[in-house]
């Protein structure tokens, strides 16, 4: 028993030894393991309670644009983006205030709104979609040539057909119908279905004399 009680001993010094060298890395290494737990349920729920905060201010900010307030819409996104930048809502929170601006003929804040999407927002769909629209309102502004190069980039193949038909409409306004016909010619080629696209291209075809039906395929 004696000699048990030794070997145990020993085995315990070896330990409490091995302990003194190795444990704070050990506590270091399981430290770090609950840390990276934690901040993964933090961070999901960090992500859940700004994402509804977010969806919140949001619904206000539809309100007044239903009030037909820009003034206040265009502050209200302002602040939604400076708050919640990351989340989708503050992306759509400048289209709505670039639309309510632009109807109120405030082509500057309908510009600032649809800038901010074009460079802070993440998802490229409404990168695209603010790009189409800040166009139109440089068209607006007379800013035709700046209106031609923002068109100038790579896009997916369901947005050619908008891209064209903005680009119809910069010629159009700039006094050359054959290129705006051209442009919606094509434009209408690429539209699909029967939505309010093809038929928005097809009336402004009528204007300058173009086809009426996309070309076969």
């Amino acid at each position: 028993m004696a000699a048990l009680d030794l070997e145990e001993q020993e085995q315990l010094d070896q330990l409490k030894a091995w302990w003194k060298k190795h444990g704070n890395l050990v506590v270091t290494a399981i430290t770090l393991v609950f840390l990276v737990i934690a901040g993964i349920n933090g961070w999901n729920y960090y992500k859940a309670s700004q994402a509804s905060a977010a969806a919140t201010v949001f619904e206000g900010l539809q309100k007044l644009a239903e009030k037909n307030e820009p003034a206040k819409v265009v502050e209200a996104a302002k602040a939604l983006a400076e708050q919640y930048p990351r989340s989708t809502f503050a992306a759509m929170g400048q289209f709505i205030a670039a639309k309510s601006a632009f109807d109120a003929n405030d082509l500057a804040a309908a510009r600032t709104a649809l800038q901010w999407v074009l460079d802070k927002s993440s998802g490229d769909e409404l990168k695209h979609l603010a790009r189409v629209r800040l166009a139109g309102v440089m068209v607006d502004q007379k800013e035709f040539d700046a209106a031609l190069k923002l068109l100038e980039t790579a896009r997916p193949a369901h947005f050619e057909a908008l891209y064209a038909d903005r680009r119809g409409d910069v010629f159009y306004a700039m006094g050359k119908p054959a290129d705006a016909r051209s442009a919606w010619e094509s434009a209408l080629a690429k539209s699909e279905g029967s939505g309010a696209l093809k038929s928005a291209i097809e009336f402004k075809l009528d204007l300058v004399g173009g086809k009426a039906t996309p070309a076969k395929s």
